[in-house]
């Protein structure tokens, strides 16, 4: 395998989890909390490649 194959395999498994995860961490908190947690946690991450993109 290559490094592209290698980056696309662990971004795939991360995104599978994450969504699994999502759905069940929504169900438990309600809609308006779980969408705000999902919008506040969108914008950490923007911000942190924002960061790492700046180095």
């Amino acid at each position: 395998g290559s490094i592209l194959s290698l980056w696309t395999v662990l971004s795939k498994t991360m995104i599978g989890v994450g969504m699994l995860g999502l759905a069940y961490s929504v169900s438990r908190c309600g809609w308006v909390i779980g969408i705000l947690a999902i919008i506040i946690s969108g914008l950490a991450s923007l911000f942190t490649l924002h960061l790492l993109n700046r180095c």
